[in-house]
């Protein structure tokens, strides 16, 4: 999503993070100096889409 993002808008300044921690306090320190905050799932397996449960 990000590279199809700049790609479209080669002027928007894009960037990915994997940050590990409690999600408010991740949360929280992302935004910090952020203008936008995206949240996306993660890629799962094939299998891991068929079970039932949050996947973000």
């Amino acid at each position: 999503m990000a590279a199809e993002c700049r790609r479209q808008l080669p002027g928007l300044q894009v960037r990915t993070d994997v940050r590990m921690g409690h999600p408010a306090n991740v949360l929280l320190d992302a935004t910090a100096c952020a203008s936008v905050l995206v949240l996306g799932p993660p890629r799962v397996s094939k299998t891991r889409r068929v079970l039932p449960g949050s996947s973000a």
